[in-house]
């Protein structure tokens, strides 16, 4: 009886598994048309009112409403009413690391297109450049809406890295400190936000760097400077962070970034 139930059991978990890419792709959808933001947190809604703010028709926006509840994310009454779950809210963009913006990029086309095509990474090569014949942050910087929604992502990460990298570290002493690949300067607005002295600079793509609005810049504190490290890396500073960013390339592109620029 205990051999049937389990196998019963991990029949239903693995179904779930195989049909996930199902929940991921209702929850970008919803997080690309702002229901999460449309509810009140602590508070609930018509699902006509909520159609009717997204634009959108109330039977099909029911229907994965329901969907997600099963998972937890947001909560359907009997009568139509929608309101917040844990998991729902962490889903609105006011929400401290929010997981609106990860929503939208990991099944956006970009990211859904390379995963459709994962086989050929068994034969060596490279999923993202076989769906769109070139790699991610080119396609990023051919895809500006796509890219400002991975900088916010990078940005609002789960793990909650920038502060713990804030919270963890004595920076002080330090003049300049430089984030190579640094996004849309998070990690430094998390460190200076702490320690008042230094001054931090931002050295990533063109066009993420103007992308990074003068309010992120937190009043000059923050200078911006785009390009490669693979080609360059600016000098005079006194600490320089690499944060998540050299597992997007190869070992050997990584070491020989490394060992030409520092």
């Amino acid at each position: 009886m205990t051999a049937t139930l389990s196998t019963d059991v991990d029949r239903e978990e693995l179904d779930l598994l195989l049909r996930g890419f199902q929940v991921s792709r209702m929850l970008r959808l919803i997080a690309d048309i702002g229901v999460a933001d449309k509810i009140p947190t602590d508070g609930q809604v018509r699902v006509q009112d909520l159609a009717a703010a997204c634009a959108v028709l109330p039977e099909p926006m029911l229907r994965v409403l329901r969907a997600l509840a099963a998972f937890q994310i947001f909560q359907v009454t009997v009568d139509g009413s929608v309101a917040h779950t844990p998991r729902s809210r962490l889903l609105r963009t006011d929400t401290p690391n929010s997981m609106h913006h990860a929503a939208r990029f990991w099944t956006g086309p970009g990211s859904w297109a390379a995963w459709g095509m994962l086989d050929v990474a068994m034969a060596g090569g490279t999923p993202h450049e076989a769906a769109w014949n070139m790699g991610r942050f080119a396609y990023l910087r051919q895809h500006q809406e796509e890219a400002r929604v991975f900088d916010a992502m990078m940005a609002s990460f789960p793990d909650n890295r920038h502060a713990a990298i804030a919270s963890a570290y004595d920076f002080s002493d330090a003049g300049l400190i430089a984030d190579i690949g640094g996004g849309n300067g998070a990690a430094l607005r998390h460190i200076l936000g702490r320690f008042s002295a230094p001054l931090g600079l931002v050295f990533d793509r063109e066009d993420v760097i103007d992308a990074i609005t003068p309010e992120k810049r937190m009043d000059g504190r923050i200078a911006a400077q785009g390009g490669s490290f693979f080609n360059e890396v600016p000098s005079g500073a006194d600490i320089y962070m690499l944060i998540r960013v050299l597992h997007d390339w190869s070992d050997e592109d990584g070491s020989v970034a490394i060992s030409e620029r520092w």
